[in-house]
């Protein structure tokens, strides 16, 4: 249900991004939408469809990144789309986690660079958030 919830939150990001002017951020958040919900789906799928449904993105998020170039900083949503992608349809627990931080952090780069305050504070709290959700899943394996 947190993957349907995130899908729908981030139409907010692209809209946010899409009144500051920043296209590739904008665009790429709403590919995300779908893809935060298909993930939801994904442990159902066999390997060679997860493959194709990965590509797909891939290329999808490319063809956003040629659209909407404005320079080095679009590079930013491009990279944390596709890292994310990768981890949201084939890791699990701290692996995930950790893949999903290094996203959130190229997202807080992002917002920088764009002066969002909201997008600061958002992937500031998303990076705490991932940090403890990390240490209690290492704990808990340690206490097996």
């Amino acid at each position: 249900m947190m993957k349907i919830g995130v899908g729908l939150g981030l139409l907010l990001w692209a809209w946010h991004y899409a009144m500051l002017s920043a296209w590739t951020a904008s665009v790429i958040c709403m590919l995300i939408a779908s893809r935060q919900i298909l993930a939801f789906f994904t442990p159902t799928l066999s390997i060679s469809t997860r493959y194709a449904v990965t590509a797909a993105y891939y290329l999808l998020f490319t063809g956003v990144l040629w659209q909407t170039w404005a320079g080095s900083v679009s590079l930013l949503p491009w990279i944390s789309a596709i890292n994310a992608t990768y981890a949201y349809f084939y890791l699990k627990g701290v692996r995930l986690r950790a893949q999903v931080m290094l996203s959130t952090g190229l997202w807080l780069l992002n917002a920088m660079v764009f002066d969002s305050i909201g997008g600061v504070v958002m992937n500031a709290a998303s990076l705490g958030i991932s940090l403890w959700t990390i240490v209690r899943l290492k704990r808990a394996a340690t206490a097996l």
